[in-house]
């Protein structure tokens, strides 16, 4: 009826969702091998008081 088709796309994510996504997901990732390594060898943190 108006000559031009009405297309829904899916709208881009932000640069900026990107980055703080990718951020995220690395500092989780640190935060899990952090632990990982505090498991396997808990003397690392014997000096810690109880």
């Amino acid at each position: 009826m108006h000559g031009e088709p009405i297309s829904y796309s899916k709208p881009k994510v932000e640069r900026k969702v990107t980055a703080a996504t990718a951020g995220s997901y690395l500092s989780l990732l640190a935060v899990l091998t952090v632990l990982q390594a505090i498991s396997a060898d808990l003397d690392l943190i014997a000096w810690l008081p109880d």
